[in-house]
């Protein structure tokens, strides 16, 4: 059932066209984990879709260099990515509106200069990520054996060309410190994407 309701979602219904909004904002995307400045679960989003004039679309790096990033600059520590982030922000023409993915709400949860008008993140993680320990691989301690565990279905799913996440990437819940939320004033929004249940 689950899984007709998706592909019913995803490929047959049709939404109504969306009302537009004001033609000074920016539309801001954001990308989740192991997505790339072209490819991920929001590369395929029109901002007309959501209310935007077209030209007001902005894809946000992961990588402070370049405007193009790639799967590998996500794992970085997130931190580092909403300092990044906020001075993309900073430059944008104001309002700013970012429409972000699954990682995207701990990017958002960091930032701590410029901040958009609203941000929507769909399918967010947990807020409070439990506590796991995962040591380094070759290290004792609690957590080793579902660790290995996690490597090696991860190895698996690679080989598959699935993109298995990499758990000793500084991204990784098992190394996020707790973050208690953006204090930046920006209303929030969480949507959970029925795709993602299945």
């Amino acid at each position: 059932g689950l899984g007709a309701a998706t592909l019913y979602d995803r490929y047959v219904r049709e939404t109504p066209p969306v009302a537009r909004a004001r033609s000074d904002a920016t539309f801001a995307l954001l990308g989740g984990a192991d997505s790339t400045s072209r490819t991920g679960a929001l590369s395929d989003i029109d901002p007309r879709d959501f209310g935007f004039d077209a030209r007001s679309g902005v894809v946000l790096s992961y990588d402070p260099r370049s405007a193009a990033y790639s799967a590998a600059d996500t794992h970085r520590d997130l931190r580092e990515v909403a300092g990044a982030v906020a001075i993309q922000l900073g430059e944008l023409d104001q309002p700013v509106y970012v429409l972000g993915h699954s990682q995207a709400a701990g990017v958002l949860d960091r930032l701590d200069g410029a901040s958009p008008q609203a941000a929507v993140v769909i399918s967010p993680p947990p807020k409070r990520v439990p506590p796991v320990e995962v040591p380094p691989p070759g290290v004792r301690g609690p957590g080793k054996p579902g660790g290995d565990a996690t490597r090696a279905l991860a190895g698996l799913l690679e080989a598959a060309g699935l993109g298995g996440f990499d758990i000793d990437a500084p991204s990784a819940p098992v190394h996020l410190d707790p973050a208690g939320g953006s204090d930046s004033g920006t209303r929030r929004m969480a949507v959970w994407a029925l795709g993602d249940s299945v």
